[in-house]
């Protein structure tokens, strides 16, 4: 629903948000999944539009600072702590390396994404019956994350190793 929410009150949530992961990482340095929201919390402050800074530094004083570096070093904390966490974590670190022109590790993170396992009941529901969520049967091998990788030419390939090539619209 936050992304129907007006600007000042998705920043000021942010900042509530932030709070929060904040201490939960304080309590529990451990927990993959407070890293995780970290890093999406940084990239998404690092994706602010021009106006959506403008907004919170009118209503706040500061609009909430954080890079793709910032998002890329919580995504990486992920897999340190719990290598191959998630498909989402992959993803998110092949935006992160794509948005900082490394390109051969951002195609690296999709293809670890797309090999792996859907384990998540929500998720097979959500893609329905008949749905082969043995790694690679849905992607085909192929890198189809287009928010993720928006720029990528079609017909990249997705890995150095296969002549399967990016699919993106």
């Amino acid at each position: 629903m936050a992304e129907y929410d007006t600007i000042q009150n998705k920043i000021k949530n942010g900042y509530i948000f932030k709070d929060h992961l904040d201490k939960a990482i304080e309590l529990k340095p451990q927990d993959p999944l407070s890293y995780y929201l970290l890093g999406r919390w940084c990239y998404a402050v690092a994706q602010l539009s021009w106006i959506e800074r403008k907004v919170a530094a009118t209503l706040f004083g500061e609009p909430p600072s954080a890079t793709v570096e910032d998002a890329l070093k919580n995504f990486l904390k992920v897999e340190e702590i719990h290598p191959a966490y998630s498909k989402l974590n992959y993803v998110f670190l092949a935006k992160c390396y794509k948005a900082l022109g490394q390109t051969d590790k951002a195609m690296k993170m999709c293809v670890a994404a797309s090999s792996m396992n859907t384990i998540s009941k929500e998720v097979d529901a959500q893609e329905g019956p008949g749905f082969d969520s043995r790694p690679g049967a849905f992607l085909h091998g192929v890198c189809m994350f287009s928010p993720c990788m928006r720029g990528f030419s079609p017909g990249t390939p997705a890995s150095s190793h296969s002549p399967k090539t990016c699919l993106l619209g």
